[in-house]
């Protein structure tokens, strides 16, 4: 029981990893991109 639950959190981590950069990603161009707009006055 202990075993494979560690199994799974091990997997869902590898597969959580990839989403979280993307994630991290896109918030920061959303960033940007506000920023880009209260400096152009909209």
């Amino acid at each position: 029981m202990f075993f494979s639950l560690f199994e799974f959190v091990e997997r869902s981590a590898l597969d959580l990893a990839p989403l979280s950069a993307a994630n991290l990603k896109i918030s920061k161009q959303s960033v940007q991109v506000r920023r880009l707009l209260k400096s152009g006055g909209r």
